[in-house]
């Protein structure tokens, strides 16, 4: 759901590292979460780093690069929440 080119600046950033034209194709390939996690292993960070990257790529998107079925999700929680205050 990431968009590839915002997923690569996030591991770049988070991570400290620069991708090679090659780790970029490859980290971008499906299954991504399998492909980052073989990429921090080989690049000596825990899996766990996948989340602090995933909220790098979350903070940086705007609302219309959200994939529409994960913003339908959020506007109900949203919902949810706003009726139940």
């Amino acid at each position: 759901y990431y968009p590839s080119e915002k997923l690569i600046e996030a591991i770049e950033s988070v991570c400290g590292i620069k991708l090679d034209e090659e780790e970029r194709k490859r980290i971008v390939e499906i299954p991504r979460s399998k492909k980052i996690e073989e990429l921090l292993k080989s690049k000596g960070f825990s899996k766990g780093k996948k989340v602090d990257i995933g909220i790098k790529v979350a903070e940086s998107m705007s609302v219309d690069e959200i994939d529409d079925e994960i913003r339908g999700i959020l506007e109900r929680i949203y919902s949810s929440l706003k009726i139940g205050r």
